[in-house]
């Protein structure tokens, strides 16, 4: 007997609108053995799943995720993702294509970015990658991840996402961040809070109150935000063994050394304001009590505020540069034109 992957495509036009209406849906059957042959593995190898690129018969090109076995654990994850991707879409959270089920593992198939997580190209300090995070960048991905997460939490009922970190940012070719991996998501009542039987998500992300006693609400996914953002300001791994990237930051801010907390990379920045508003943010985020902690609503309202002011000074110092140089009297065609490319967004060539 046969297997195969169902995907549903969304048309074009479908993608800009992300009303809770059903898009019109194509299905296209594959054999699985087939899809087998298509996939090349990405390099990203987590505890329980891989992921492969696949290049479909109609030269669509696809993430897929493979959960590996049967138990009770892998398709717990499993119905987690449908259920939550079924229930959401929003330009911020990643496409749902399709999935497979076969007696070996499940599948699911997702829209592909050819740049990658947040993760990987935080960690790249080589310069082999053509991507470069200027603050303006990191911003707007911190703006647009908080617009997915603060989606999620108003669901009715809420979906809380669980594992909120770099790894499961995704980015297009114009660095749109779109929130993915939604294994550990749980539908949680607005009124209430949860207890579960076990300890869920990444470590270093995990707000204290959900490790020291299980009680998980939406403030939980504001604390693994709130990391994220010290991930963007600092371009640390909070994940890294014998280091601790909030005691870190804290001591530096209490020494005065505040601009020291800051990536190198962007340092230099003329945006340090903005950057140290960001911080403040970020450190509300992670405080210790949930009721400290700001709603991901009004995370999303104060990133929209910097976000927007730095969108617009970015704006404004390229159309002074562009300005300063068409005055100039010696410029010639071929400048011009190596001005414009230098303001071009840069692109990513490989995963």
């Amino acid at each position: 007997m046969k297997t195969h992957v169902q995907l549903h495509y969304r048309p074009p036009e479908a993608n800009t609108n992300y009303s809770h209406s059903e898009p019109r849906k194509l299905f296209c059957l594959i054999v699985f053995k087939n899809l087998k042959q298509m996939i090349k593995e990405l390099g990203m190898n987590f505890f329980s799943y891989q992921v492969y690129k696949a290049v479909l018969p109609d030269s669509t090109v696809v993430a897929v995720k493979r959960l590996e076995g049967r138990g009770h654990a892998s398709d717990r994850e499993f119905k987690a993702e449908l259920d939550t991707l079924a229930k959401s879409r929003h330009p911020n959270l990643v496409t749902f294509l399709g999935y497979c089920r076969t007696r070996q593992c499940n599948l699911l198939v997702y829209e592909y970015f050819e740049n990658g997580s947040l993760d990987k190209i935080l960690r790249d300090r080589s310069g082999s990658r053509d991507v470069h995070l200027d603050w303006p960048a990191r911003l707007k991905i911190a703006h647009g991840a908080a617009q997915g997460l603060a989606y999620l939490h108003s669901q009715q009922p809420r979906i809380i996402h669980r594992d909120i970190k770099t790894s499961n940012i995704l980015l297009s070719d114009k660095l749109e961040a779109r929130v993915c991996d939604f294994g550990l998501a749980r539908f949680i009542d607005a009124s209430k809070s949860h207890l579960t039987t076990h300890l869920a998500g990444t470590r270093a992300h995990i707000a204290p109150e959900y490790q020291s006693d299980l009680r998980l609400t939406v403030k939980c996914d504001v604390y693994s935000f709130g990391i994220v953002l010290l991930q963007l300001l600092t371009g640390k791994d909070p994940s890294r063994r014998k280091f601790d990237l909030i005691s870190w930051v804290k001591a530096r801010q209490a020494k005065g050394q505040e601009l020291e907390v800051f990536d190198p990379r962007i340092r230099s920045s003329r945006h340090k304001e903005s950057m140290v508003r960001v911080l403040k943010i970020a450190l509300q985020c992670i405080e210790t009590a949930p009721n400290r902690r700001p709603t991901m609503d009004e995370v999303v309202e104060n990133l929209s505020n910097l976000y927007n002011c730095t969108a617009g000074s970015s704006s404004s110092s390229l159309r002074d540069k562009r300005s300063r140089a068409a005055s100039s009297s010696d410029l010639v065609a071929d400048e011009e034109s190596q001005i414009e490319e230098e303001d071009d967004e840069m692109q990513i060539q490989s995963f």
